[in-house]
């Protein structure tokens, strides 16, 4: 029960399991301007991030990547990591030929704009629970516990890169969030759009 349609050989749109699944294959020249776009100009054209990317997209099981720049995905992944929210990366290093084994761990692949990996299996918080408390005052009139609004509609790997994307958004952050579903649709979740 599942068929795409070509036009002139361009792939154009599937149906798979009851609905219609718009698969847009990622090429270097669209990442590329997806990467520019939100984190600025790169003297490598952010190639060996670019090669996990791509190998990500291959993967069976779905997965998310978590984008930021080097300072940020340092901190981030050492923050979950302090958390028990997954492995932090004690020596960052590009993995393109292995990506879908870290991958296949439950949790997000956080890395930097260079493709250097600083955390596997992270779980993400939406932030840190302080800055959460922080940024939401009496002031502003809205209480600590307000919970972003979700997609019932998506799963919960969607879910929660969105909250995590709401997260960066507020607090300023460039990020990019690469969702891969296991139906093989991807999703990017970028701070300047």
């Amino acid at each position: 029960m599942q068929w795409s349609l070509f036009l002139n050989e361009s792939y154009i749109f599937s149906f798979k399991k009851r609905q219609n699944v718009i698969d847009r294959p990622l090429h270097e020249p669209y990442l590329v301007k997806k990467l520019t776009a939100c984190f600025g100009e790169q003297d490598d054209r952010y190639k060996s991030l670019i090669d996990n990317i791509i190998n990500s997209t291959g993967q069976k099981h779905g997965t998310m990547l978590v984008i930021l720049e080097e300072t940020e995905a340092r901190s981030e992944a050492k923050r979950l990591g302090d958390s028990q929210y997954g492995l932090p990366e004690p020596f960052p290093r590009e993995h393109a030929g292995e990506i879908n084994r870290l991958n296949a761990i439950d949790g997000s692949v956080i890395l930097d704009t260079y493709g250097k990996i600083y955390g596997i299996g992270m779980i993400l918080d939406g932030g840190h629970p302080i800055q959460n408390e922080l940024n939401s005052s009496e002031e502003n009139g809205k209480g600590g516990d307000e919970i972003p609004k979700g997609n019932l509609a998506r799963g919960a790997r969607y879910n929660s890169g969105k909250k995590y994307y709401d997260f960066l958004r507020a607090s300023g952050k460039k990020g990019m969030i690469l969702i891969v579903s296991e139906d093989g649709s991807t999703d990017i979740l970028a701070t300047n759009d």
